[in-house]
């Protein structure tokens, strides 16, 4: 892996292409020697380390790979504790009221009932999303789909899951 480290804090100076305010940052990573690098001034410092990143990216491709493949599994365990949360409570909710006892408190109401409504858009908006994912990933949404009619979130959790092991797990094509 390739870490890349400023070695010197962004200065500002004026291009002397076109005269444009920009930022000199010193990058040295540990194949390469210092490079200095211009980019422009950015007006918030969020969009200076977007650029940052991006040089570094066009240094150093394998260890944004890297990166990447960390952010990945991070973005599954979190998903994975969300999902365990969700379907405890699930269960809990289940073994209170009864599959039936449930539905029937939905609708006790006009605020259980617009929650009810609301929850039902939200889902089959998420429905349409994930199948046409899913086709595009060549995943079956059929899994997902009736897990998500039966205990609602349950189904999208588990496909954004797999959905990130697949891309974690794809292979990378270069010419």
């Amino acid at each position: 892996m390739g870490d890349s480290v400023a070695t010197t804090p962004p200065t500002l100076h004026g291009c002397n292409a076109c005269g444009q305010e920009t930022t000199r940052v010193h990058m040295q990573t540990r194949s390469e020697n210092v490079k200095e690098v211009d980019i422009a001034a950015p007006p918030f410092p969020a969009r200076a380390l977007l650029i940052l990143s991006q040089k570094h990216h066009e240094m150093n491709p394998a260890d944004c790979r890297d990166r990447k493949e960390i952010c990945m599994r991070t973005q599954q365990v979190g998903l994975a504790v969300v999902l365990a949360g969700f379907s405890a409570l699930t269960a809990y909710t289940v073994y209170q009221h009864g599959y039936i006892g449930f539905f029937q408190l939905m609708v006790a109401n006009t605020a259980t009932i617009t929650a009810g409504v609301d929850l039902t858009i939200a889902l089959g908006l998420i429905l349409l999303w994930m199948g046409k994912d899913a086709q595009e990933r060549g995943i079956s949404p059929l899994p997902y789909v009736l897990l998500t009619v039966a205990l609602g979130s349950v189904g999208p959790l588990l496909y954004l899951i797999r959905r990130a092991d697949k891309e974690h797990t794809r292979p990378t094509i270069t010419a």
